[in-house]
């Protein structure tokens, strides 16, 4: 079972050879839905070719495959080629959705996965996706929202209670990446009253003249600004990043002199393997548990995930340093159990019972 930089590494690899619809569900979206757990060979699992037919419109129309689960389909999916732009084909995937009883629908071409539901009105696919996932980026990671569709986490409640949130938030980041780019007449009218005119009491009329020679001054203040904010983070993340003393483990590299009398700084660039397997803990664990008490910290061999930012509550550390990869668990008496068959990140599912046996000692406890 591949992991998610698998899959993007499959999309940069094979795209450019890929010709037609066929060939990108083959290559690249069943590959896709494997790695969130799904057998695409079993029959009872994944339905190729489900139909959905569309009373009074088309009779045995067919959406490319659905995934079932304890019989009934709980997504359908709609494949496109590639090289085809998705943007303007989600109104066959919202005929297919309104006549079966899936509660989400998939428009994929195998790079731009748009994920859909009914947040307006019941039965009725939304016009837009409430989240949306683009594998040529390359800074893509496994979030946990995307990881709530894996197989052994999938939970309509849990998906559905948090689409509405996802879904404004991705249209109002789309409208102010819009407007840094390209500031639009309301938005630069705007900042020029609250922010060049507030305190003159004899405002001038703001003509479309004034509008074009404060339109260059807003874009360069925008970029500028989040500069500064996004170098300001970095700043405080850098000072205030919490490192974990890994002397206390065994395992842990103990190449560093007892004697040492100042710890010397050390840089640790968290990988995008970290980041997608905190996310699938935080899945393991989202209806046990607030995830916003669940944090990280590094050592120089692995990375530790807790709550509340505790290290004496410890749910796992991730030891993906070195060429094999594990995870390992604290028993009772904190003393780990290693866990170290990991083919996949998605093997971490595995070992869901025993990270919340852990995740349980502290639920409740602040």
């Amino acid at each position: 079972m591949e992991s998610i930089e698998h899959i993007t590494q499959r999309v940069r690899q094979f795209k450019d050879k890929i010709n037609t619809e066929q060939a990108t569900i083959t290559s690249l979206i069943m590959p896709f839905f494997q790695m969130l757990g799904y057998d695409t060979s079993n029959p009872f699992e994944v339905i190729p070719e489900f139909t959905a037919d569309v009373s009074g419109i088309k009779k045995g129309e067919k959406v490319d495959f659905a995934i079932m689960i304890n019989n009934k389909p709980v997504m359908v999916v709609e494949c496109k080629s590639c090289h085809v732009d998705i943007g303007k084909h989600s109104g066959q995937l919202s005929r297919y959705f309104h006549v079966t009883e899936a509660k989400f629908g998939i428009l994929t071409n195998g790079v731009v996965y748009q994920f859909f539901t009914d947040l307006e009105k019941a039965n009725v696919m939304d016009d837009v996706p409430f989240l949306e996932l683009d594998l040529s980026d390359e800074k893509v990671a496994m979030t946990s929202d995307v990881m709530k569709f894996h197989k052994n986490q999938f939970d309509v409640d849990s998906i559905f209670n948090t689409a509405q949130e996802l879904k404004y938030t991705r249209l109002i980041k789309t409208w102010l990446r819009q407007q840094i780019q390209e500031p639009d007449y309301d938005f630069i009218k705007l900042i020029i009253q609250n922010a060049i005119y507030s305190t003159n009491e004899k405002n001038p009329k703001i003509t479309q003249n004034i509008i074009n020679t404060f339109t260059p001054h807003v874009k360069h203040s925008l970029i500028q600004f989040l500069d500064e904010q996004a170098s300001e983070r970095l700043q405080d993340a850098i000072k205030g990043r919490k490192v974990e003393d890994d002397s206390d483990d065994d395992e842990a590299n103990t190449n560093v002199s007892s004697n040492q009398e100042e710890e010397k700084p050390v840089t640790i660039e968290t990988t995008l393997e970290e980041f997608e397997a905190y996310a699938i803990v935080k899945s393991i664990l989202r209806d046990m548990i607030d995830v916003n008490r669940l944090a990280y910290r590094h050592a120089k061999s692995y990375m530790a995930i807790l709550v509340d930012d505790n290290k004496n509550k410890r749910i796992c550390r991730l030891w993906f340093k070195g060429r094999k990869k594990y995870i390992t668990t604290p028993d009772e008496n904190m003393n780990p159990i290693r866990h170290d068959d990991l083919t996949s990140l998605n093997d971490i599912y595995n070992y869901s019972e025993q990270i919340r046996e852990v995740c349980s000692r502290y639920v409740g406890a602040k």
